[in-house]
């Protein structure tokens, strides 16, 4: 019992000892190039970085995106916006939230400033500088006010949004906002399996990110990290993170605009040339819709083509072109895709009556679809629509002959 007693006196003499403390780690200045900043409301950390415009981030320079990017800007419905308007923005945070505990800890921004394209991140040390960053924010988009970000419509801009309100204050009016993620999705999601900017950089802009990137969930806690203990060389890799957001929301929107202004005869070199034409259907540039369907559907892959001919087909009855699209699912009746079967005999019977073509049509289809060459995700409900049509059409053609028979006994 005795050593018991002593043992457990020894146990809490150990715990109750003053621990010897980690040295601290490095200031945010010293962790990362910038400097402090004092403004009406307080101070917050800056660091700037700079890049002329012939600068190569992967496979793009920044020239390109001053060239190239007016084209996106028309085609977005912000025709009469410089590109020195625009601002590129993105934040880290404290979490994925919208809510009031969600803090924007570090908002990159960048411009094309004359020769040079420049980013600017604001960083608040603790809670206290969150007036100060606003206030730097607000001075930006004084002298941009169209902004461009990547998911920026449900989450950055929504965000910093509510941080003014939060502070009782009234959020900076924009006067556009052209959200890149979902051009992307709109060009890309079927041919990559994720449209998030970490994908989009190795696989369309070229850009492979140094070791010191830190992955955007770990960010947070780097955050939360920092404010426990001081130490900010972690935070050099957010820094480095952001920055590229800023940089790559540049060459991306030259990529962008590239792909959507591709030439129609250039088409099936596109990574999906039938998302560019729907794009340019939604944005209602129907001739150049028409134009790549058609490029894409003369390529020689198979599937493409009967994905191209099917937009174009539809495109066309939409424009009331009916002849016109009889003539593009006519050709495509071998393809894999049952959209030309069953348009075409829709439009013979129900357009041009003519019941013993369309017949010949669906039949054809029939034999297809029990022949396994007409892809189709439930081949069952196919088979069922094509054989329902055909008796229909039967019962059409049967009742013909019976009033051809009797107008030929009548007379």
């Amino acid at each position: 019992m005795t050593d018991l007693a002593d043992r457990l006196q020894r146990l809490l003499g150990a715990a109750a000892a003053p621990q010897p403390r980690a040295a601290p780690g490095p200031r945010i200045d010293q962790a990362v190039d910038g400097v402090w900043r004092e403004n009406a409301e307080g101070r917050c950390f800056v660091a700037q970085a700079r890049y002329a415009l012939d600068y190569r981030h992967g496979d793009l320079s920044l020239r390109e995106a001053l060239e190239q990017g007016p084209r996106l800007l028309q085609a977005a419905g912000l025709p009469h916006v410089d590109m020195e308007r625009l601002l590129f923005i993105d934040t880290e945070t404290t979490g994925l939230g919208r809510d009031v505990g969600t803090v924007a800890f570090l908002v990159g921004v960048g411009g094309f400033e004359g020769d040079w394209f420049t980013v600017r991140q604001y960083f608040m040390g603790d809670h206290d500088d969150e007036l100060a960053l606003l206030a730097e924010l607000e001075q930006e988009l004084a002298r941009r006010d169209t902004l461009v970000t990547f998911n920026g419509t449900t989450f950055d801009w929504p965000l910093l949004e509510n941080r003014y309100l939060y502070n009782a204050l009234p959020a900076p009016a924009i006067q556009g906002h052209l959200d890149l993620l979902r051009w992307s999705r709109s060009l890309w999601r079927n041919v990559l399996p994720s449209c998030a900017l970490s994908a989009l950089e190795p696989a369309m802009l070229g850009v492979r990110r140094a070791q010191e990137d830190v992955p955007g969930y770990l960010i947070p806690q780097l955050y939360y990290d920092y404010l426990r203990t001081g130490n900010a060389a972690p935070l050099a890799g957010v820094f480095y993170h952001n920055l590229m957001d800023v940089v790559s929301m540049a060459t991306l929107l030259t990529r962008i605009a590239a792909t959507i202004n591709t030439p129609a005869e250039r088409a099936p070199e596109l990574d999906d040339p039938v998302a560019v034409g729907r794009l340019h259907e939604r944005l209602g540039r129907i001739d150049e819709a028409l134009a790549v369907y058609a490029a894409a559907a003369a390529c020689g892959d198979a599937q493409r083509a009967a994905q191209a001919h099917d937009h174009q087909g539809l495109l066309l009855k939409r424009l009331g072109r009916f002849e016109e699209a009889a003539a593009v699912w006519a050709v495509q009746l071998e393809g894999p895709s049952p959209t030309p079967t069953i348009e075409l005999a829709k439009h013979l019977e129900h357009r041009q009556r003519d019941y013993a073509a369309a017949r010949e049509v669906v039949q054809h289809g029939l034999l297809l679809v029990q022949a396994g060459q007409i892809e189709h995700p439930w081949p069952d409900d196919l088979l069922q629509d094509l054989t329902h049509r055909l008796g229909r059409l039967e019962r059409r053609l049967a009742r013909a002959v019976g009033r051809a028979q009797a107008d030929q006994e009548s007379t």
